[in-house]
């Protein structure tokens, strides 16, 4: 989803979601705002969906947003305003490239209209929020920091808080999801993530590597141990296992939430739809 969030982008978006099913899985998110309670609209159908989210990620060499499903770099990679809504709704979340500010009315209406209707209007559209963030289970934390900033203004949350307090599994799921495949500890996912890239690399030909990767691999082949080496395979095992495990779950939940499932599967294992000659 890229651009700014307008009145009947929930409509499109369901439109897609009848046309496409259960192919699609999660939704990238590039964005500097727009409408709030079509933003909600669109969050809620995500989560009813189990959809993930991906907001941009940020880089030592700047943002970079997921779109058509390659990386691409720009300063339009950005998750602000009522986009934070939609990143919400995932069951998933990932990116840290998120701003906040209060909601803003049109100034031309909102200048004319009595303190009092203006009160309540205002009033009205934070209770939505708040009901809104508490329903996909980020409660008033961000709301706060939301009002706590003029809406000319945005607050870019940092990396440590995204991924801290939003990214990952939803609560809910998480737990769901490890009763049923079980999980990899936090503490052995760290002590084997130093493996990973020389694992990934030692059996590459030389000739493939620039001279930085060969002498990463050099220096660490003479500190990993054969030990080390078999633990991290079985740990490589097992996170697959969880893993497939996951997505296997969340593929049949989502699967009794398309009603053209049937159709879908029979043009992935045939590649025609059924009927069709």
């Amino acid at each position: 989803m890229s651009g700014r969030i307008v009145p009947g982008d929930a409509k499109r978006f369901e439109a897609l979601l009848a046309k496409e099913g259960p192919s699609i899985s999660g939704v990238a998110l590039r964005s500097p705002g727009g409408d709030v309670d079509e933003a909600m609209r669109i969050g809620r159908i995500v989560r009813a969906k189990l959809l993930r989210t991906l907001a941009p990620i940020s880089s030592p060499e700047g943002n970079v947003c997921m779109m058509g499903g390659s990386p691409e770099q720009a300063s339009e990679c950005v998750c602000l305003s009522s986009c934070f809504l939609i990143y919400a709704g995932g069951v998933m979340r990932g990116g840290n490239v998120l701003g906040l500010h209060r909601p803003r009315y049109d100034e031309a209406f909102f200048a004319n209209l009595p303190l009092e209707a203006a009160n309540r209007r205002y009033g009205a559209v934070i209770e939505r929020i708040k009901a809104y963030l508490l329903e996909m289970g980020i409660g008033d934390r961000y709301l706060d920091r939301m009002l706590r900033v003029s809406s000319s203004e945005m607050e870019i949350l940092s990396k440590d808080e995204a991924d801290r307090d939003l990214n990952g599994f939803i609560p809910a799921m998480a737990e769901w999801l490890k009763a049923k495949c079980g999980e990899i500890p936090e503490k052995e996912q760290k002590a084997m993530s130093s493996l990973t890239l020389y694992m990934a690399l030692k059996d590459m030909p030389y000739s493939q590597l620039d001279d930085e990767f060969r002498a990463y691999v050099a220096d660490m082949s003479r500190r990993v141990t054969p030990e080390m080496e078999r633990r991290y395979q079985a740990y490589s095992r097992r996170e697959g296992e969880v893993t497939g495990c996951r997505n296997g779950a969340l593929l049949e939940e989502r699967r009794k939430r398309h009603g053209e499932f049937a159709e879908f599967d029979e043009l992935n294992r045939t590649g025609e739809k059924p009927g069709q000659k």
